[in-house]
């Protein structure tokens, strides 16, 4: 499996090094079975970032 395609590795280089005031960038990329990556990676990345003590907010939000 591509490494882009791969949920497991896509979450890896989401949260590796990642610190408060850091933009993600999630595309609508699909894995070799189809499905959307952003699907398998969002829960576990929004447990992972409560767990760090971050707090993702909109880029609207950001701005203010």
């Amino acid at each position: 499996m591509k490494p882009k395609r791969n949920p497991a590795i896509v979450l890896k280089r989401l949260i590796d090094g990642l610190a408060a005031g850091d933009i993600l960038l999630l595309h609508d990329r699909r894995s070799v079975h189809g499905e959307p990556i952003v699907l398998a990676v969002l829960p576990v990345l929004l447990e992972k970032l409560s767990a760090a003590g971050l707090k993702p907010v909109s880029l609207t939000m950001a701005m203010r």
